[in-house]
């Protein structure tokens, strides 16, 4: 189905805090005992033409980024998992650290949050929250949906 996905990311690096927030419209989908979110990137986020699937599962949470750069992060809560970061340019391996994930999606939509640490090379580059809120195109106020 249709929705509303509203993106805030921020990163901590070296005493600077980077956060973008977007607003966007994706899909959302039930799958089994999951949900999965996509939506396109945008010049905003600094990767335009890049397409982001997000897979919901209870115990773990899966982005996928495909286009111009190529990833997939794996986020289990209290797991260090790695990925081959593909930047188009080359491609490093990168660290996730999951400390926190707080899952409140159901089939009506809802809200997502993660907090992690990268680290590439064993040493930690930035510490980061990923928060995304999702709402049904249905379910908005009339006028909202397109």
């Amino acid at each position: 189905m249709n929705a509303i996905i509203t993106i805030k990311s921020n990163q901590l690096y070296d005493d600077n805090n980077e956060t973008i927030e977007l607003v966007t419209e994706g899909t959302f989908e039930p799958l089994g005992d999951g949900f999965r979110i996509t939506y396109e990137e945008s010049e905003m986020t600094e990767m335009e033409g890049v397409t982001t699937s997000i897979l919901v599962e209870p115990s773990k949470i899966v982005v996928d980024r495909t286009g111009g750069v190529h990833y997939q992060m794996v986020f289990e809560k209290g797991n260090r998992n790695m990925c081959h970061y593909d930047t188009g340019y080359g491609t490093f391996l990168l660290s996730i650290c999951t400390d926190t994930i707080e899952n409140a999606i159901t089939p009506d939509g809802g809200s997502l949050n993660i907090e992690y640490s990268l680290e590439v090379d064993n040493a930690q580059v930035s510490d980061n929250i990923f928060y995304i809120e999702v709402k049904a195109a249905g379910l908005l106020a009339p006028g909202l949906a397109n």
